[in-house]
């Protein structure tokens, strides 16, 4: 169908786009040389359109060229900002994250939740650049806002983890048990949060217990 609208009119950029975004769904090394050309005439095309330079810079995500997309991103936050913004900026935090730079990733995360301060994705996303650099208070205090908002396993998670590297052994413990409970189904995560939890109940004393979360981790 897109071949044919190309065919009837071949200078709208719009199918471009969009054959681009469906040959990068494929996820190969063929289908992302064909997104890139069919980008690329869409930025040819329309060479202020915002959205085709995100589009590039999705292709380069999906290969793992995270320098490369980084570049579009910012290429593409230059144009005039746009209700893409948000997206652009928390886009332009995962690239750094990607590539080991913490400090630009968490400046930018900031810049959007500046905007929107109580998006979950957003405070999700500070959380693992506090945690991953060892801001353990900071990483608390953001899960415990994420709570504030949605009481779900993604922040009931988060503050397990929080007071575990606290050394607060006993609120980690009663955050497991909270997410153990409102779990009742095994989920992407469960072996590796049974395996927390049963460093934490070690750390307790609790050695019974613990063996027991690690045999659930493994069933």
């Amino acid at each position: 169908l897109i071949q044919k609208s190309i065919q009837l009119d071949p200078e709208l950029p719009h199918n471009y786009d969009f054959r681009a975004r469906y040959f990068t769904s494929h996820n190969n090394k063929k289908a992302f040389a064909a997104a890139m050309q069919n980008i690329e005439k869409a930025i040819q095309l329309d060479p202020d359109n915002q959205g085709f330079l995100i589009t590039k810079a999705q292709i380069f995500r999906k290969q793992i060229r995270h320098l490369e997309a980084l570049a579009i991103y910012k290429q593409a936050l230059e144009k005039e900002q746009s209700e893409q913004y948000n997206d652009l900026v928390y886009s332009i935090s995962r690239s750094y994250y990607c590539v080991g730079e913490f400090e630009l990733a968490e400046i930018y995360i900031r810049k959007a939740l500046e905007m929107e301060p109580d998006d979950l994705q957003f405070l999700q996303g500070l959380a693992h650049i506090q945690m991953i650099t060892g801001k353990n208070e900071a990483f608390l205090k953001t899960v415990n806002n994420m709570l504030s908002i949605k009481h779900d396993n993604l922040g009931l998670m988060g503050q397990g983890k929080a007071y575990l590297l606290l050394g607060d052994y006993a609120n980690s413990e009663k955050a497991y048990v909270q997410l153990f409970a409102l779990s009742k189904e095994k989920y992407i995560f469960y072996e590796q949060e049974k395996s927390a939890y049963a460093q934490v109940l070690r750390k307790l004393g609790k050695e019974t217990e613990a063996m027991k979360a690690i045999s659930e981790a493994k069933e």
